[in-house]
C-alpha cells in the first residue's frame, strides 16, 4: 500500500496518506517522504485515541488517498462514521483510494 502510494507520487500523482504505524519502523519509515494527513484525537473510556482526521483528507482533496485498516471501527466521538470503509466513501470522486485491510474481515462482507 504505502510502496503504491510512493510509487504514484514519483510519477507525479497528489497523493496525501494515514497509516497505522503501531509503533513499527519499518512502516514509519515506508511513511517518510509521503504527505499524511493529520490525526484527529479523541477520548473514550478514559483512553486517548488518534483517529484519520477526515476533514483534512477532504480539505486536502487529494488525486490519491493511502487509507490504512479499512475494516477499523471508529471509537466513538473520533470520527463521522462508525467505521473507516464509510469514512473514504465521502472521498470526492474521481479519488482514487489505496487501502489495506486484514483478510478476516472479507467475510463479514459477504452479502452485502
Amino acid at each position: 500500500m504505502l510502496d503504491e502510494g510512493r510509487r504514484r507520487a514519483s510519477r507525479g500523482a497528489d497523493v496525501v496518506g494515514f497509516a497505522q504505524c503501531h509503533g513499527c519502523p519499518h512502516t514509519q519509515a515506508m511513511l517518510d517522504g509521503l504527505e499524511t494527513v493529520s490525526r484527529a484525537a479523541c477520548t473514550y473510556r478514559d483512553g486517548r485515541f488518534e483517529e484519520m482526521d477526515l476533514s483534512a483528507v477532504l480539505a486536502r482533496r487529494p488525486q490519491v488517498a493511502i487509507v490504512d485498516e479499512l475494516a477499523h471501527s471508529n471509537v466513538p466521538g473520533g470520527g463521522r462514521n462508525r467505521k473507516r470503509g464509510q469514512d473514504i466513501e465521502a472521498l470526492p470522486r474521481p479519488a482514487s483510494v489505496i487501502t489495506a485491510l486484514n483478510i478476516q474481515h472479507l467475510g463479514s462482507r459477504r452479502g452485502t
